[in-house]
C-alpha cells in the first residue's frame, strides 16, 4: 500500500449495534463539533517497532495493531493491544501466521480474525506475493487458532466487513498488484466454515482494476471499476466503467445499482458506511493504463442507499483521500498525513501534515479539526481509530523513524 496523504476515521455517533461491521463498530454518542473543540495529547507509543501497512481494529475496549513492515527488518507478525481506559499496552502472544503486510482484520465480538495480506516484497525481488491463510486471536485467553483453508486465491488489499454473524472478504489484489479477483467469500466463526459469494455481475465490462465495498448493516454494497482499452489507428482509447451492486446474506445473486454520475470516481477509492450513506474517498480518474500523474486532491462522494442519489463534498473543499484506513457511522474525519495541498476553503493557503476536517455526508458540509501535531516531514503508516470517546492515532514519523501516538479527546 502506498503512502497516503489523507486518512479517514469513523466518528461513530450511534449506540452499539451487532449488525454494524466490527471494523467500523458503532459506539457511544459524539459529534464532529465535539471533536473540533477537543485537543490532541500524547499517549504511550507502545512496545511495537516502527512499521507501515499494519492491520488495526477496535474491539470495544482496546485497539489491536498487528503485522506490517519495518523499514529495516521487513514484514512483521507481532502485535499489541492498547487500552485507552488504563492507558496501557499489552503484547499479543506469538502468532502462527507468517510475517505480512496489509492483512485484513475483523472483530467478531469474541475474536480478531486476520486473513490474507502479502509478504515482504523486498525479500522477494520486488514482487509482492499474496497470502491466502489466516487465524483468529482471542484477546482474553491470548490464544490463536488457524482458520481452515479459504476458497479464495492469495491476495492483499481486499475489503473486510463483519455482518454480526459472518466475516466478508471481497476483491483485493493478487501478486504484484495485478488485477483484482472478481470474487469474495464469507467466513462463519460459529461453524468454522467458508462459503463463496455469488459471482459479481458485469464481468465482461472490461478489465477489473479496483473493487471497494462497505457493509450497510443489511447488505454489502460494492463498486467495481473496469478499464476498457480500444485500439485506434494512432494509439488507444482508455475508458473506465463503474458498476455498483448489492448482496444480502442468503440471497443467490447481486442487484445492480444505478450508474454513478460523472463526478464520481470509484477507482482507488475506499468505501465507508456512514449513517445511511456509502462514502467513497480517494477516487481517481487516472486508470492504471493512463499516462497521467496521480492527483493530489480529491473529494468525498456520498451515495444515499435509500434514495439512490449522490452528494459530493463542497466544491471549495480540496482534500486528498488516497488509501483511507478507517470509517465512521455519522461523519468522516480526514487528516493530511504528508503531502502539501490546498487547504479546504482557503485562497492559496497550504494544508500541512496533521490538518484535518470532518465530512458530514447528509449535509455535504465540512468542519475543521484541531491539527494533529506532526513535524513538517509528516508521518508514514498512520492508523486511526475512534473509540467512542476519543480519536487515537498511531504511526511512524518520517523524520526520525520513531513511533508516534496521540489521542484527540
Amino acid at each position: 500500500m502506498g503512502a497516503a496523504a489523507i486518512f479517514l476515521l469513523a466518528s461513530l455517533l450511534l449506540w452499539p449495534s451487532p449488525t454494524i461491521a466490527s471494523a467500523n463498530a458503532a459506539v457511544s454518542a459524539g459529534t464532529p463539533a465535539k471533536l473540533a473543540a477537543a485537543h490532541w495529547s500524547s499517549i504511550p507509543a507502545g512496545p511495537l517497532s516502527p512499521r507501515t501497512d499494519q492491520s488495526t481494529v477496535w474491539i470495544g475496549w482496546a485497539w489491536v495493531i498487528w503485522g506490517g513492515s519495518n523499514p529495516t527488518t521487513g514484514a512483521l507478525n507481532n502485535g499489541a493491544l492498547f487500552n485507552p481506559t488504563t492507558n496501557t499496552w499489552t503484547r499479543m502472544s506469538a502468532s502462527p501466521l507468517s510475517p505480512r503486510e496489509d492483512a485484513l482484520a475483523v472483530w467478531t465480538g469474541q475474536v480478531v480474525i486476520l486473513w490474507g495480506g502479502h509478504n515482504d516484497s523486498d525479500a522477494n525481488n520486488g514482487t509482492e506475493q499474496g497470502l491466502d491463510n489466516g487465524a483468529s486471536y482471542n484477546p482474553v485467553t491470548r490464544k490463536w487458532k488457524l482458520l481452515p483453508p479459504s476458497p479464495l486465491s492469495s491476495r492483499s488489499l481486499a475489503t473486510a466487513d463483519w455482518t454480526g454473524k459472518l466475516a466478508i472478504f471481497i476483491g483485493g489484489q493478487s501478486s504484484n498488484l495485478a488485477s483484482p479477483p472478481l470474487d469474495g467469500a464469507t467466513f462463519n466463526p460459529a461453524t468454522n466454515t467458508w462459503a463463496l459469494l455469488p459471482k459479481l455481475p458485469m464481468q465482461r465490462a472490461g478489465t477489473p482494476v479496483w473493487i471497494t465495498a462497505a457493509w450497510s448493516g443489511r447488505q454489502l454494497i460494492t463498486w467495481t471499476t473496469y478499464q476498457i482499452i480500444t485500439k485506434l489507428p494512432d494509439g488507444a482509447e482508455i475508458q473506465g466503467r463503474q458498476v455498483g451492486a448489492t448482496w444480502a446474506p442468503g440471497h443467490p445473486g447481486w442487484n445492480l445499482l444505478p450508474k454513478p454520475p460523472a463526478h464520481v470516481y470509484t477507482y482507488a477509492a475506499t468505501s465507508l458506511w456512514v449513517n445511511g450513506y456509502d462514502v467513497l474517498v480517494g477516487g481517481s480518474f487516472c486508470l492504471p493504463s493512463m499516462s497521467c500523474p496521480a492527483s493530489l486532491t480529491s473529494s468525498a462522494e456520498a451515495y444515499n442507499a435509500a434514495t439512490r442519489t449522490w452528494t459530493a463534498s463542497p466544491e471549495n473543499a480540496v482534500i486528498e483521500g488516497q488509501n483511507p484506513v478507517a470509517s465512521t457511522v455519522t461523519s468522516a474525519v480526514i487528516i493530511n498525513q504528508t503531502s502539501t495541498i490546498e487547504a479546504a476553503g482557503s485562497s492559496g493557503g497550504n494544508a500541512v501534515p496533521g490538518d484535518g476536517v470532518a465530512f458530514n455526508p447528509k449535509s455535504g458540509t465540512l468542519i475543521a479539526l484541531p491539527p494533529l501535531p506532526l513535524p513538517e516531514s509528516g508521518v508514514k503508516g498512520l492508523s486511526l481509530v475512534w473509540t467512542g470517546r476519543n480519536l487515537l492515532a498511531w504511526g511512524t514519523l518520517n523524520s526520525s523513524n520513531r513511533v508516534f501516538a496521540e489521542t484527540l479527546s
